[in-house]
């Protein structure tokens, strides 16, 4: 019997061939030489953008389809070619969109560079736009008990109809989890009971890149999975730790309406998703150790610039707390 993981990556591979066909036959290439170095999730998005600059290129340089062009073609694809794939683009995406763009264009040509099928890479002299950073939104800790207590009601918003005890506790179980763990909703769906060692307060993820990493709960999460687990009793190790109200194991779309109506139930008017819970973690961690390295491991992250980028925002309350006892005579 397949993993979650599995399943998903064969559905993936599956999508990759279909956009395949869509892209020049040269292409197949580069797909296959990559397959062993990334994740199918991160070749599945790759596809996306070569098949739509191709599409572009094909039409506005060439007057081909995709399909029709072949290896030569591409020695004659110049840096001014594809700076007019991205002015296109930035009319229809941000910033931070074109700038995967141009790494992904610049990964691809460098591949055929480098085993010379092409006489020079045209993406090595195109700069990505800097990107924009954005405001790590987060709960508050009164927002989190409010989050927490619409849980607890019941109710979800948009309904009169009550869960029910068995559902409820489902749901507030998976909050917790994310809230004192960080775990992304990918990981969090495709846990199960096997991965879950109540007894020595761990359990293994699997993260980005599908390495298998233990991480550590709290005992607040520990204890209302016990509760969890007498009302949604497990016997096999491959069984989904948390399964749908039709049975089968609970999907990432789910996760998110159920979020999405709790917090319009306890008035909370920011965008939270699953990942804003990982950064309200991320961030309560930051504030409760200052360890940015600490954090960095909590999270998953492989590069501690990545936590350092996200995290080390200093407040005004905190900037005013380090001046308080400074004194330059002393």
């Amino acid at each position: 019997m397949m993993t979650y993981f599995e399943e998903n990556n064969k559905k993936l591979k599956l999508e990759l061939d279909r956009i395949l066909l869509e892209m020049p036959p040269f292409c197949r290439m580069y797909f296959f030489g990559k397959e062993q170095k990334l994740a199918m999730k991160t070749l599945h998005n790759t596809s996306f953008t070569i098949r739509d600059f191709f599409k572009f290129i094909g039409q506005s340089k060439f007057q081909k389809q995709p399909i029709d062009l072949s290896i030569t073609d591409l020695d004659e694809i110049s840096t001014h070619d594809i700076e007019n794939y991205l002015a296109q683009l930035a009319n229809t995406c941000s910033s931070g969109t074109i700038g995967q763009a141009v790494y992904t264009l610049n990964s691809f040509f460098r591949y055929y560079y480098r085993l010379d099928y092409i006489s020079s890479n045209p993406v090595d002299r195109i700069d990505a736009p800097e990107r924009k950073e954005k405001p790590v939104i987060r709960l508050t800790q009164d927002e989190t008990k409010r989050l927490l207590a619409a849980v607890d009601s019941g109710y979800r918003s948009g309904t009169k109809k009550h869960l029910g005890e068995k559902w409820t506790l489902r749901n507030k179980t998976i909050l917790i989890f994310f809230l004192s763990t960080g775990i992304r909703l990918s990981e969090l769906v495709g846990l199960d009971y096997g991965d879950i060692d109540l007894e020595n307060t761990c359990f293994q993820v699997r993260r980005k890149g599908g390495r298998h990493e233990l991480c550590y709960m709290t005992n607040e999460l520990v204890e209302v999975l016990k509760k969890y687990l007498q009302v949604f009793p497990k016997s096999k190790p491959n069984e989904p730790l948390y399964e749908s109200l039709y049975g089968g194991r609970i999907t990432k779309t789910a996760v998110q309406t159920m979020l999405r109506e709790y917090c319009k139930k306890a008035g909370i008017t920011k965008h939270i998703t699953p990942h804003k819970l990982r950064s309200t973690f991320g961030t309560n961690m930051y504030e409760r150790t200052r360890d940015i390295y600490l954090v960095a491991e909590l999270l998953g992250h492989k590069n501690v610039a990545t936590t350092t980028k996200h995290y080390t925002t200093v407040n005004d309350e905190l900037k005013r707390k380090a001046l308080d006892n400074f004194n330059v005579s002393e």
